[in-house]
């Protein structure tokens, strides 16, 4: 995976999590030598401005797919399926697993289409964000 990552004409910020970092340095993985930075962790803010400063998101976290649509930026999703097929629909996200080929192929995909894909990010297939407006209107109508 790490080597289909590092094919990607562009810098890399990895924030690893310790046990991660554990999991590398046990499997003889060294980062840094390459495109893909090494971080340490970094809080929910810090992550939502690395995001918006990204051009494209690599992720297994089902919440950073989310915010990386909230965010419109094209992700690929490093697991073999995702609860968010709205995005993959729309084609602003890639589901790839962790199979090297398809990891390069999504990715210079987007770069090749960035424009394009940047386009797609119009609608919100998850709602407009009024819910508990609608829920509050049922409510009151309901007890008059």
């Amino acid at each position: 995976m790490f080597d289909a990552i590092e094919k990607a004409d562009m810098t890399v910020i990895f924030p690893v999590h310790p046990r991660t970092q554990n999991r590398l340095r046990e499997n003889g993985i060294v980062l840094g030598d390459s495109n893909i930075r090494p971080i340490n962790p970094i809080g929910y803010i810090e992550m939502l401005s690395l995001l918006k400063h990204s051009k494209i998101v690599f992720t297994d976290s089902g919440g950073l797919q989310k915010e990386a649509f909230w965010s419109k930026v094209p992700c690929v999703t490093l697991r073999e399926k995702t609860e968010w097929n709205e995005p993959v629909e729309m084609g602003v996200s890639f589901v790839t697993g962790v199979e090297s080929a398809k990891i390069v192929n999504a990715t210079k995909y987007i770069n090749s289409n960035y424009a394009d894909l940047k386009t797609r990010f119009t609608s919100n297939p998850f709602g407009d964000g009024k819910a508990s407006e609608r829920i509050v209107k049922v409510l009151v109508e309901t007890i008059e």
